[in-house]
């Protein structure tokens, strides 16, 4: 009778407020990615390109580094991400970029405008979302002194959503892209880690 009592005590009423003020909390952060609702994302990153190269050797093909503030998949220096959920599994995303690069020298500019558009498929509708992304890509580059440069590339990825609240989670991809020859600039390969931030409408 005494540990009955104790168990009706101050004690015991405070550990289940908040037992279940944690439960409240966990079932709003699981549901955060719901049918029909909008993803508005932005993410950095870096990303290596690396162009096709007629060389007996991968030692000798063109390999260039770029640290991208947000990434995307190409050399684009601000990544959006629009989506929009079919189900609590099944996405249709749109990515759009844009950027520029210019010498300090004095030498040629370069601007890039960049569209995506994928399809993910998540694994788990709980607080972590495994997901698998493909689609294609378009891109543009504007030189000051020379012709314009658009390339067509298709691209797929794979990483982690986590809930944070009832409209926000974390995002981590890895990517990789194909983009393929043109008249004005060679194919080439473009692989990508980005950590993002994502909100949902609903």
């Amino acid at each position: 009778m005494q540990f009955a009592r104790s168990l009706a005590g101050p004690r015991f009423i405070v550990l289940s407020a908040m037992l279940a003020i944690a439960s409240t909390a966990l079932s709003g952060i699981a549901c955060a990615q719901q049918k029909g609702a909008l993803e508005m994302g932005y993410d950095v990153g870096l990303a290596i390109q690396v162009n096709d190269s007629h060389a007996s050797s991968f030692d000798d093909a063109n390999v260039d580094f770029s640290l991208q503030v947000p990434a995307s998949d190409v050399v684009a220096l601000t990544t959006l991400r629009l989506g929009y959920l079919f189900s609590e599994r099944s996405e249709l995303e749109s990515r759009f970029g844009f950027g520029s690069f210019g010498d300090s020298g004095g030498g040629e500019s370069e601007s890039w405008t960049t569209f995506g558009l994928d399809y993910a498929h998540h694994f788990d509708n709980g607080q972590h979302h495994p997901f698998l992304r493909a689609g294609g890509r378009w891109i543009a580059i504007g030189h000051e002194f020379g012709p314009d440069i658009s390339q067509l590339g298709l691209d797929a990825g794979f990483g982690m959503k986590s809930d944070i609240g009832h409209q926000l989670a974390t995002r981590v991809d890895v990517g990789a892209a194909r983009f393929f020859d043109t008249d004005n600039r060679v194919g080439h390969w473009d692989v990508s880690l980005a950590f993002g931030i994502s909100f949902f409408t609903r």
